[in-house]
């Protein structure tokens, strides 16, 4: 039964590959036939273009040909005349017969006919008189007025004086003929002067009888041209008329197409606007009653009405693929009955290799059922000893080894459970200390600016300032205390820009020279190489002083602290961070101590918020959580090794960045110190903060700014837009109710591109500190110092925006 269900799907699936394949060739051909037919019209098309192109070129030659022929003969027979005349004058050269000289020179020259009779010799004088020598017996007289149209009397006149001076040249003019009706002609003249009779000699042709002998040579030029067999060059002029081709010298107008519409005039109307092809229906010489279709491509003659084309009937190409569709038929046909034969074949020894494996083939596959039935209860793996063939013991090798990735897995999914709580419960506690630290902020900031006005009343000895130096001490260290509660949360603002690391190392140790006991030893052991990081300093001054203050707890009784930095290379996976790759060398910092060391179960919870093993008042459990977060921005991690009375290794890994790109340091202004404004300006502050709008105004005014304050966004556009004097800056909380700084920024910028704008904030807004810098002349931080202000609003005044 089974071989009989195999055999019946191998006839099926060879039969419908078999009519697939057909199908695909038949739709391949039809592509390839529209592709071809759509590449040999474009072919004959560009042909028959190409063509008519030079069958224009050749007229446009031969038309420049003839007529400069035609000037070489006008002014070789006027050279004849002008020795005739010479000739004659030099053998009579007595003054008194001057006018029977004139006399014979006349008859002679009257005598000289050319082209078909029809051109004779004229002469004129500076009275205006023109002498036309037609015959012996007549010698047409006339003057410029009644030989010429008004049209052409300035510029023959112009000829004239030309001629006496000595000069000759070529002119085209309107010639009348003296009593006769007919129209004015064009006439193209070359002139010489003679000066022995005060003459100008000169003889022409009209440009219509020199046209009409262009036009014959131009025409009996075409009808040799050979074209491709079946082919022929047709002329006409916009009249209809066919001045060559199959239908010469019929009118144009009397064919038409099988529809009864007139090809002529679309061919003329294409040639009228530049030329181009033309596509019609016509019946062909060889077959009368049968329309073909045809294409031509006509291009106009200039300045004659002409013009002239080709085509070619569009069923020749059909003719050469209904041939093409042949040969594949057979080719088809062919390829089918070896397939047949294949097929056969194939099947008869499929059949007979089927009978010798499926006995074979039953036995082992009843291994695997007996091993799929109790997978799901008992997870047994397969015994390979009952497999003979290689590649049923490779299958079941990979079902034991997904037993063993099963219980693997699960075991992950586990500690992934553990891990998803546990960044829910950050997250939680991450937006609530955000929040509570943004809100301390503005407090703290309305604290230190107020007793910061204070001081400034008070003479600098008087009394109270020691006390209100000391609640700003106190504001400040508050504030120290708000941000590493923002760097856990991830809402600090940070300012990445490249660090000497070692350098870094050595503020914070001086900061910490005075806290840690003089029995605890130091050891610093710096890399050589500077270590060259991006960074925000003062966050990783706070990682390296937390981690020394952990250390100073562990070790009461004293001991050894050691810090060390060093250039490391670490290929692959890291090792604990699973499919983490690097591609940049590493800056590597180890923080160590000799102290009292960490259980294994605190291990991993050390870095979780507010947890601490100290006493009640010694330690807030921010410390380490504040390092993870810090360390996180800066796209690093934290290592920790420790064991009880072992002491605890801490290992924090940073990408290093070229030492090119360390930049030298920028000197800032001491806390507490003055800033002199250099020019007063006119100042907007905005923040919902009472406290903080009050006192970073009222410090402006002392400073010699003139300031206005708004409570929201809505505030500021308002007093923006009522302002008679306009804004020199804007100083701008970004964290307020309605609008909200962000959009607030967006209209100031809109009602004034130029406007500088400080911007302040609790905690980090969206985006990067690079990305607000577009935005604004400069940011602060809150709480911010008195001088900080100062500071940061001279530099935004200074600033080019």
């Amino acid at each position: 039964m089974l071989i009989t269900v195999y055999l019946a799907a191998v006839f099926l699936s060879v039969g419908s590959l078999g009519s697939y394949w057909i199908y695909r060739e038949y739709s391949d051909f039809k592509l390839q036939s529209r592709e071809l037919k759509q590449m040999l019209l474009a072919e004959h098309k560009n042909q028959i273009k190409v063509e008519v192109e030079k069958a224009a070129g050749f007229v446009e030659f031969t038309k420049r040909r003839m007529y400069k022929r035609l000037m070489r003969e006008l002014r070789y027979k006027v050279y004849l005349a002008h020795g005739v005349a010479e000739s004659i004058y030099q053998e009579q050269k007595d003054p008194a017969h001057l006018q029977e000289t004139m006399a014979l020179v006349k008859r002679i020259l009257s005598r000289i006919r050319f082209w078909n009779e029809d051109c004779y010799y004229f002469a004129g004088d500076s009275s205006g008189r023109v002498e036309r020598f037609l015959r012996p017996d007549k010698i047409v007289h006339g003057t410029i007025d009644n030989l010429f149209t008004s049209k052409s009397l300035e510029y023959v006149k112009e000829m004239t004086t030309l001629a006496q001076n000595g000069k000759e040249g070529y002119h085209q003019y309107e010639l009348i003929d003296p009593g006769s009706d007919a129209p004015p002609r064009t006439k193209l003249s070359f002139l010489k002067n003679f000066k022995p009779f005060n003459w100008y000699l000169g003889t022409g042709e009209y440009l219509d009888q020199a046209t009409e002998r262009i036009q014959t040579e131009v025409i009996k030029g075409l009808e040799k041209v050979i074209l491709p067999p079946g082919g022929y060059l047709f002329l006409g002029d916009f009249k209809g008329k066919t001045l060559m081709g199959s239908f010469a010298p019929e009118n144009m107008w009397t064919f038409k197409t099988p529809e009864n519409s007139q090809v002529v005039e679309r061919l003329i109307q294409v040639a009228r606007q530049g030329g181009g092809f033309v596509q019609y229906t016509m019946f062909s010489e060889d077959n009368p009653g049968r329309p073909r279709q045809k294409i031509s491509y006509v291009l106009p003659i200039k300045n004659w009405d002409w013009f002239v084309g080709t085509g070619f009937f569009t069923d020749e190409i059909d003719l050469k693929l209904v041939h093409r569709q042949k040969r594949l038929t057979k080719q088809i046909k062919a390829k089918i009955a070896n397939i047949l034969v294949f097929v056969f074949l194939a099947t008869f020894f499929i059949y007979l290799f089927w009978l010798f494996v499926s006995n074979r083939l039953s036995k082992e596959l009843a291994v695997f059922q007996s091993f799929f039935a109790q997978a799901a209860t008992k997870r047994k793996p397969i015994d390979l000893e009952k497999l003979k063939s290689r590649e049923f013991k490779d299958l079941a090798c990979l079902a034991n080894q997904m037993l063993a990735q099963r219980k693997k897995a699960e075991a992950e999914k586990a500690n992934m459970e553990r891990q998803l709580s546990r960044a829910k419960k950050m997250e939680a506690i991450g937006t609530l200390a955000g929040g509570i630290a943004h809100d301390f902020n503005n407090i703290l900031g309305g604290i230190m600016g107020y007793a910061e006005l204070a001081q400034n009343k008070l003479p600098r000895a008087g009394h109270g300032t020691v006390e209100l130096g000391k609640i700003i001490s106190a504001a400040e260290r508050a504030g120290v205390l708000v941000r590493r509660i923002l760097t856990f949360s991830r809402k600090h603002n940070t300012q990445y820009e490249p660090l000497d690391l070692n350098q870094v190392i050595r503020r914070a140790m001086e900061l910490l020279s005075c806290s840690l006991p003089k029995m605890l030893q130091i050891e610093l052991i710096l890399a050589k190489e500077r270590p060259c990081i991006m960074g925000d300093a003062n966050e990783l001054e706070q990682v390296i002083m937390n981690l020394a203050s952990n250390a100073k707890d562990a070790m009461p009784m004293g001991g050894c602290l050691s810090i060390i930095t060093s250039l490391v290379s670490i290929p692959g996976k890291l090792p604990d961070q699973g499919t983490r790759k690097t591609k940049t060398p590493f800056v590597r910092l180890t923080v160590s101590d000799t102290g009292c060391g960490i259980s294994k179960d605190h291990l991993e919870q050390i870095y979780d918020p507010f947890f601490t093993t100290k006493g009640v008042g010694k330690g807030t459990g921010l410390g380490l959580s504040t390092v993870m977060g810090i360390i996180e921005n800066h796209n690093g991690w934290v290592e920790c090794k420790s064991a009880l009375k072992r002491g605890t290794e801490f290992t924090i890994y940073l990408p290093r960045c070229p030492e090119e790109m360390l930049l030298p340091a920028k000197k800032s202004l001491e806390s507490g110190g003055e800033v002199q404004a250099e020019k007063a300006g006119y100042i907007l502050v905005v923040d919902d903060e009472k406290a903080l709008r009050e006192t970073t105004g009222q410090l402006l005014k002392y400073k010699g700014y003139r300031v206005a304050t708004a409570g929201s966004g809505e505030e500021a556009l308002e007093a923006f837009d009522h302002s008679e004097i306009p804004f020199d800056l804007v100083i701008l909380d970004v964290s307020m109710p309605g609008m909200g700084g962000n959009r607030c920024l967006t209209e100031l910028r809109a009602r004034d591109p130029e406007l500088k704008v400080l911007l302040m904030s609790g905690y980090a807004l969206q985006g990067s500190l690079a990305e607000l810098k577009k935005k604004a002349a400069g940011f602060l931080a809150k709480p911010v110092r008195a001088a900080q202000i100062l500071e940061a609003v001279q530099e935004a005044l200074l600033s080019k925006n």
